[in-house]
């Protein structure tokens, strides 16, 4: 599976996407209800509300986890683009992905994650990303992960897998579920639970998403969520 486009929710769209273009040379477009950051694989859109509850995107990287860590930590000088450790690490590393992950928050405080799978970065080291531009302009190359908070997640999980037509990775629980395949997924968590490795409480605002290569084509719209996926 591959997510294509996601929409989600920003206070101040434009303003979020110049953070994407100045921190990782994305290409961006605005317009008067929103904006678009455009990853080499996947357009992510911002769409205007009053406020909305932190969300999480996991981005595929090229570049090294830890790299991408002290970059972010480096030119963090007005808190707008903040590295978070994890229990008091750079990065961490989840071998069930083959994958080491970091973790930062925008300026509308989301939390946002760097997974450098084993395929993409297997020979590369941080010195040959001396250039922070060259490093950064690798750092996110698409979607891999988009969070879904449910207040059932057990029933937006069975959604994800009977309407849409997705499978499950790893061992899915009441409390947490990947929804997809190792290349993209949804995280489906409770809405109230912290976002890993914050205590940022995740909340059901509206997102939507287009993936190919996986599930029952057409226009999904969750019955009671504000979610929608588009599969093409």
């Amino acid at each position: 599976m591959q997510f294509t486009h996601v929409t989600v929710p920003s206070c101040d769209p434009i303003a979020l996407a110049e953070w994407y273009h100045s921190v990782f040379s994305l290409p961006i477009e605005t317009s008067a209800d929103g904006a678009t950051a455009f990853l080499p694989d996947t357009a992510v859109s911002f769409a205007e509300v009053d406020d909305h509850a932190p969300y999480h995107l996991a981005f595929r990287s090229l570049a090294p986890a830890a790299a991408i860590y002290e970059s972010l930590q480096r030119q963090d000088l007005d808190g707008r683009s903040t590295p978070v450790s994890v229990e008091g690490e750079p990065t961490i590393r989840f071998d069930f992905l083959d994958a080491d992950a970091t973790y930062f928050l925008d300026p509308e405080g989301n939390i946002l994650e760097c997974l450098a799978y084993d395929r993409d970065v297997d020979g590369q080291n941080a010195d040959e990303h001396a250039d922070r531009s060259e490093l950064m302009n690798e750092a996110l190359r698409s979607v891999t992960e988009v969070g879904l908070p449910g207040s059932d997640p057990v029933a937006l999980r069975e959604w994800l897998i009977e309407t849409i037509g997705l499978g499950t990775i790893g061992s899915p629980s009441p409390s947490f579920a990947w929804v997809g395949d190792f290349e993209a997924r949804f995280v489906v968590v409770p809405a109230g639970r912290e976002w890993y490795p914050t205590d940022r409480l995740s909340g059901i605002d509206p997102i939507e998403a287009t993936v190919t290569g996986a599930g029952v084509t057409g226009r999904h719209e969750h019955p009671t969520a504000p979610y929608t996926v588009v599969v093409e």
